[in-house]
C-alpha cells in the first residue's frame, strides 16, 4: 500500500508494510504515485488553460481619448470625467504587468 501524504507543495511518499508484514510491492507503489502525479498534471494543465482564458480576456481593455486622471470629486462628477479616471487606472494596471 503507497501513502500520499501532500502538504502545501511539499510531497512525502511512504511504502507501507502489507498485512502479513512483509514489504509492499515496490511496483506497486511506483504505479500508484504514476497515477497520482498524472492526474495532477492532468489538474495543473486545467488550470493552466484557465489562466490563459483569463490573461486573453484581459487585453480587451484598449480605452481610447483618456486624459490621464487620477482624482475626482464623487460629489460632483460627469460621466466623462469617471471614463478617464477608469481609462488612467487601466493603463496604470497595463504599466505594472498586471493586466495586459
Amino acid at each position: 500500500m503507497v501513502n500520499l501524504v501532500s502538504d502545501s507543495l511539499d510531497m512525502n511518499v511512504e511504502v507501507v508494510t502489507a498485512q502479513d508484514g512483509a514489504n509492499a510491492d515496490p511496483l506497486v507503489a511506483t504505479a500508484y504515485l504514476e497515477d497520482y502525479l498524472t492526474q495532477m498534471l492532468t489538474d495543473l494543465t486545467e488550470i493552466n488553460t484557465a489562466l490563459e482564458a483569463i490573461v486573453a480576456a484581459t487585453s480587451a481593455y484598449t480605452p481610447t481619448n483618456v486624459t490621464e486622471l487620477r482624482a475626482y470629486d464623487a460629489n460632483a462628477t460627469s460621466v466623462a470625467e469617471l471614463a478617464d479616471v477608469l481609462g488612467t487606472l487601466i493603463a496604470d494596471l497595463k504599466t505594472k504587468g498586471i493586466i495586459s
